[in-house]
Formats: C-alpha cells, structure tokens, sequence
C-alpha cells in the first residue's frame, strides 16, 4: 500500500467508527426518551397488552375486579385461568380458621412447621400461639409455618386441614381451584383463578378480625418464647401505595410471579381486585381500582334484614312465618345509567318449628330483565307450633272422648245395646211374619 493511500484508509475507518458510537448514543437517547415519555423503566421491554376501548391497562397476566356484595364483575382478564396462586392461598387458611376455631384457640409450634422449607416465624420446639397471633402471622408476614401449626393444631394433619379448603372452595362457587397445601408453596396441581380468588375474599370479609388484621401495617406480636422476633411489618405495599387500600394477601413464587388480592374502599364502597403475574401489582391495583371508582357507583336496593313477606308453614297447628333478607340487596350500574331493578321472591312451605336465620327461599335479583344473583330469603324469628290453636282441637277432642264414656247415657242392664238402623230391622221382621 503507497503512502498516499494509507493515511485516506486510516481517516476512512475512523470516521466510520466515530459514527457508529454516535448512532448507537442517539439510538439509546431516544429509547430512553420514548420509555420516560411512556412511564417505563430503560432497558426493559413492556409485555404487550390488548385491551378493549375504555377498559384499564394492566401487565398481569390475569386480572379482574369485583363487587363483594353482588358479586358482579365490573371488569377482567383471564378471570377463570386456572394458575399458581402463591401465598393467596392464605385467604381460604384463615377463613377455615377463623370459621371453624376460637381466637383465643392455644396452638403449639410444630415440629413439622419448625423443620419445614421457607419458615419465617422462627418458631422454638414448645412455643404457643393464640389463634388470634398466628392469624396476624398468616395474614401479615405470610408465615408458611404458621400455616402448617394452625392447621395440625385445628385438624390433627395438613391432608385434613387442605380437604377442608377444598370443600370450603366449592361451597363458595370456585370452579378453577385446587389446593393441595395451607400456604401457597409451588406443589403440583395447586392452583387457582382471579374470580375464584376474589369469591375467596368476599367471604372472608365477612370477618371483622380478617378486616382488622389485613389492613393492619405493623403489629408487635404475643408469643411465648422467642422474644427477639415480635415486630411484624404488612407485605401488602399497596396499603402504602394505592388510595383506599384496606387489605388483603400478596403472594409470590417463581410460577406464580408477584399476585395481590386487594381490597380498596372509596367513599364507603369496597370493590375487591386481584392482579397474578404482575410486574407491579401495585401499579396495576392502582389502575383497576381508578378505572372502576371512576365509572361505576353502588345502588342499595334493600339493606340486610328487610322484611320480605310472611309464609304460611305446614300443618293443622302452623304459625305464620315472616321471611327477611340474609344480605344487602345491591347492584353496581355505569355512572348516569338506571337500570329497571327488579326482584322476585321463591318461597318454601316450612314445618314447624323454625329457627331465626333459616332459609326459607330466595330473592331473584334482574336489571333490566337479565338475572344478576340471588339473595337467601330467612327466617326473621324462632317460629313454633301453635299452642292455642293446638291446644283448642285437643280440649274439644278430649271432651268428645270424656263425654262418650261418661255422660252418654247407657241402656238398662240386660237390654239389647242400641245400634245403628236397629229400628228397622225389628219392622222388617215383623212384616215377614205378619204378612
């Protein structure tokens, strides 16, 4: 190569070096510029969403947003796909709790819970737990050991503690779930879905000490033994996070990735979201909860306890019964729209006696003609026979029969006993013989 070619070869290459660093800076300038301008994170790409028009813009795989009362679903995305749960699983462990056992319940540390995988309350061989304290430790540092304590303490053995979850799950209407442990821990055929999850925590709000553990941020804890582990700090951020955030479970395994079962009160309505596989959970509650505060509003039709109808119950000796409703009547509708509500009442003959709270029917409930849900109809009261009237037909019974053996006049002795039609047999005779 001439001396004159070298240096214009030279200059060549390192002109095009110059542009390929300046290229690549304007290219990472205006990816960060367009990931500011979008609100994302540099360097992470988004999963890409498709959603309807109006609808909230979510990353979570699966979603949905519920009403606990009437159980409308204002909103979702793969509602009823079944997945891992994770630690939502505690909700049904603690409504099994506190269903079906004391607060001041005594539970003994296991050794089985000590020993086991992923503990977080630090238990010691021997300690005891009220109830009431495993619940904050369940419910608030999502302890898996307590999970397993709580449920040999309340069924002998975790097999029988999860079959009654499985129970609890369809009596509740859940159609995707199925639990094989208390806690949530990645175990084969364990899994769930946001509708069923959101059933889950309608019921368990039903609790006021679910209520109050849930939307507690730090608790300082009752133990026996280990008192250098007392301070216990709510893994929910959304209770720092979103505006209304009451509660409820956040949960997170490799399978499941981050999922949160929510619940948000605005101005006195309390709409339940549940958000799995989400990037932010928080980000995406915030986003459900604005979207259904901002277009949808609660309409009470009847509050819980209102008189419905009296019912006649079976029988000579039957009481009316008067039937109430077990729950609020409510239907969520758009902001501006009124629906036509309508309700209709199915009622059971009861047989008496009946007690308070009985079911004794339903009460359909229709917007515009289209069923939402049903209401269980009650029994507003104890409800027995009815003693006067019972004890009427007995006197008059009892004095037929004391009138017919003792003051029915009775033939002379000897004399053939009056029978029915006996007067005429006699004239037949004798016109047989006359004749």
């Amino acid at each position: 190569m001439s001396k004159l070619t070298r240096p214009i070869t030279m200059n060549f290459r390192r002109h095009l070096y110059i542009l390929a660093i300046v290229s690549a800076l304007i290219s990472n300038l205006s990816t960060h510029l367009d990931a500011q301008t979008r609100g994302l994170t540099p360097g992470i790409s988004p999963t890409p969403i498709i959603q309807p028009a109006n609808c909230p813009v979510v990353d979570a795989e699966a979603a949905i947003v519920m009403d606990p009362v009437s159980k409308q679903v204002l909103w979702s995305k793969n509602a009823d796909q079944s997945r891992p749960n994770a630690s939502t699983t505690k909700m049904m462990t603690a409504l099994i709790l506190m269903e079906q056992a004391k607060p001041d319940m005594v539970i003994t540390a296991s050794p089985r819970a000590i020993a086991m995988k992923f503990a977080s309350l630090n238990m010691k061989p021997g300690e005891k737990f009220s109830l009431r304290e495993m619940l904050y430790a369940i419910l608030m540092r999502s302890s898996n050991d307590g999970c397993v304590t709580a449920a040999e303490a309340l069924k002998g053995n975790v097999a029988a503690f999860v079959a009654e979850m499985n129970k609890r799950a369809k009596e509740l209407g859940c159609t995707g779930t199925h639990f094989m442990n208390p806690h949530g821990l990645e175990q084969a055929g364990h899994h769930s879905t946001p509708h069923d999850l959101a059933l889950i925590a309608s019921e368990c709000i039903k609790h006021p000490l679910f209520n109050e553990i849930v939307a507690t941020k730090h608790h300082v804890m009752v133990r026996s033994i280990n008192q250098k582990d007392l301070a216990l700090k709510n893994l929910n951020k959304a209770l720092w996070a979103v505006a209304g955030c009451d509660g409820i479970k956040t949960g997170y395994t490799k399978q499941a990735g981050n999922c949160l079962t929510g619940s948000i009160t605005r101005n006195g309505w309390r709409l339940i979201t549940v958000v799995m596989k989400s990037h932010c959970f928080t980000a995406d509650t915030q986003a459900i909860a604005d979207w259904a505060f901002a277009r949808y509003e609660p309409t009470q039709v009847m509050p819980a306890g209102k008189p419905l109808e009296t019912i006649p119950a079976l029988g000579v000796f039957g009481k009316p019964v008067p039937l109430v409703t077990a729950a609020e009547v409510r239907v969520v509708l758009p902001k501006g729209e009124h629906g036509r509500v309508t309700t209709s009442l199915t009622t059971d003959k009861p047989k008496l006696p009946v007690k308070k709270g009985e079911q004794m029917g339903e009460l359909q409930v229709s917007v515009d003609g289209k069923l939402l849900y049903t209401v269980a109809a009650v029994t507003a009261e104890d409800v027995y026979p009815n003693t006067a009237r019972r004890n009427l037909i007995i006197g008059v019974f009892g004095f037929a029969v004391f009138f017919r053996a003792v003051l029915w006049p009775r033939p002379p002795k000897g004399a053939t006993p009056r029978r029915f039609n006996a007067s005429i047999k006699p004239a037949r005779a004798r016109n047989k013989a006359g004749d």
